[in-house]
């Protein structure tokens, strides 16, 4: 191993301190990459297998497992409502999900914890690989688009999602913590609390008054006029659904589960339903502090 390297790491650490240069913190990152397959390649040299149900007892090592472990990290739970406010913010970027996924956790970085940069056995750090999981939990419930052009490649809200999500942007501008968050958000109760959140928001929209005030202060208005009854026609349909599969559960055994997911693959194979999606242009003063959010998740 090359102590030059730590000390140059150690170095640079504290000129950074001083200086916040972004340059810094590129060639911190370089060399610990390097100092990481220096190690790679002392265990090859050394022909270490490591076992990971091997037990070693050292107080240190343990420390710095309960540190760096998934219960000290966000939970893919904790990240769908935070991902979907994001993906609403940046609508239309149409960059692909791993770039999306690394803006979204550099964007948030002061919340991370610890546990969140830890690689998971794949190799990838644990806050990009929950957000992954916490995209599918948003395209599980039609919240993403899943047609040929999105499933997977990006993470783009559907005209569901930019409801819900616009719905959600209003309180959330004016008294998040009293109509976004009145729910537990620990680890056990995060999955709920979405669920929750999804019902309560789905259910406001479908007051008229409430549906045709989120088009309006959202969408720009050549959006709205073109489409507006296929907006309607088409959330009305998503509405009746879901609130039975939030009823019931999301189960694939369970009829009203079943009935959604054939809705959704229907409006996906649906060109109409894709031009709509395409002609969607948020006003321009769209803006969220995502900080607010996670501030709040972690009270």
């Amino acid at each position: 191993m090359d102590a030059s390297i730590i000390n140059l790491i150690n170095e640079l650490v504290i000129e950074y301190k001083n200086s916040k240069n972004p340059k810094l913190l590129e060639e911190i990152e370089l060399q610990l990459k390097l100092l990481e397959y220096q190690s790679l390649v002392l265990k090859y040299k050394l022909r270490i297998v490591e076992n990971p149900n091997l037990s070693i007892e050292n107080q240190q090592l343990k420390e710095y497992e309960c540190l760096f472990g998934y219960s000290n990290a966000y939970s893919k739970y904790h990240l769908i409502m935070p991902l979907m406010i994001y993906l609403f913010v940046n609508h239309k970027q149409n960059k692909p999900a791993l770039e999306t996924a690394l803006n979204f956790m550099k964007d948030n970085e002061a919340f991370l914890k610890e546990g969140d940069f830890a690689k998971t056995k794949t190799g990838v750090q644990r806050f990009i690989t929950n957000t992954r999981f916490a995209s599918l939990e948003l395209r599980r419930f039609g919240l993403l688009r899943s047609d040929d052009k999105h499933y997977y490649h990006t993470w783009e809200l559907s005209l569901f999602g930019i409801l819900i999500a616009g719905s959600i942007y209003f309180d959330y501008k004016y008294s998040l913590a009293d109509n976004y968050f009145k729910t537990n958000f620990d680890k056990d109760n995060a999955y709920l609390s979405f669920q929750k959140i999804l019902h309560k928001y789905t259910e406001q929209l479908l007051e008229h008054k409430k549906f045709y005030w989120i088009l309006n202060n959202i969408l720009e208005d050549e959006v709205i006029v073109n489409y507006l009854d296929l907006y309607e026609r088409k959330f009305l349909q998503f509405a009746s659904t879901i609130m039975n599969v939030l009823k019931d559960g999301y189960k694939l055994k369970n009829q009203s589960t079943q009935e959604f997911i054939n809705m959704l693959n229907n409006i996906n194979a649906d060109r109409e339903i894709s031009k709509l999606a395409d002609s969607i242009v948020l006003k321009k003063n769209i803006e969220v502090n995502l900080n607010d959010i996670f501030e709040i998740i972690n009270k």
